[in-house]
């Protein structure tokens, strides 16, 4: 704000190519790092339903992003080919829903689950949004904020039930996004699910991105590529959260193009 009263300098915002979004541990059947023994919570949707509903991202956007994001509800973005508008949905904040949910899932009094986080902002300061949320419904999280150099590295052991995480796109394509982060995982150098670290896995995902792959007409591939995010909309194997909008300050004389993937490429700049 101060930057933008100034009388030489001017702001570019623009919202990057990338989403912060939390994870859940659909595979183990026994959930890491909680009280709940036996069972885990999160394999059912109702549970993964009920923690959407309790996250209000607008408070979210306004208190830890200062406005310096957009909710979204999709692991792809609207500048990513293949992006489905009609998959971009939120579920609405609504706390009663969410205890609703919980109780018809077996947890009315809630459950313990540690919420683990790398230490870079922003994502250290939604870390600790979040717990005061979920503790509405009677969720009762322990935020775990790692240092990011041996985040990457608990995550690739499949040591965490629930994290926060951002994903951004080099190609600017859903198939490479969704292949990453959502395709059953592969064997190595598959490039299949190398991101997937909740391990989440649907045949009939994997059957269409495969498909999209080697498919040559467009329109038929953004198809599939819709059917796939309308999938992972109805499971909701993640809870996307926002995409960053990332704000460029510069003299009054620059012209500057903002890039999806936030580079300053500056070659499209001039200065007058």
């Amino acid at each position: 704000a101060r930057l933008k009263a100034g009388s030489d300098v001017k702001v570019v915002e623009s919202p990057e190519e990338r989403v912060q979004y939390l994870v859940f541990d659909t595979s183990r059947d026994e959930l890491l790092y909680s009280d709940v023994k036996g069972k885990n919570p999160l394999k059912d949707l109702r549970v993964r339903q009920a923690i959407a509903h309790a996250i209000d991202v607008q408070a979210i956007k306004v208190k830890v992003m200062r406005t310096l994001s957009r909710p979204i509800g999709s692991m792809v973005t609207p500048t990513e080919q293949g992006y489905a508008k009609d998959a971009d949905v939120r579920l609405p904040f609504d706390r009663e829903k969410g205890k609703q949910l919980l109780a018809a899932a077996g947890y009315p009094n809630g459950f313990e689950i540690t919420l683990d986080c790398g230490n870079n902002q922003p994502a250290a300061d939604i870390c600790q949004s979040i717990p005061p949320m979920l503790a509405q419904i009677g969720i009762r999280v322990k935020p775990n904020i790692v240092p990011t150099a041996n985040y990457f590295a608990k995550l690739q052991k499949f040591d965490s039930s629930f994290y926060l995480l951002s994903w951004g796109t080099p190609t600017s394509d859903a198939l490479f996004t969704l292949q990453y982060t959502l395709r059953t995982r592969g064997g190595e150098n598959s490039g299949n699910g190398d991101g997937n670290y909740g391990r989440y896995s649907n045949p009939a995902l994997d059957a269409l991105l495969d498909k999209a792959r080697s498919e040559n007409d467009l329109k038929k591939r953004d198809g599939l590529l819709r059917d796939a995010q309308l999938i992972i909309s109805r499971e909701m194997p993640v809870l996307p959260l926002h995409q960053a909008i990332i704000p460029w300050a510069m003299k009054k004389n620059v012209t500057a193009v903002f890039p999806p993937n936030s580079v300053p490429y500056f070659f499209r700049f001039r200065i007058d």
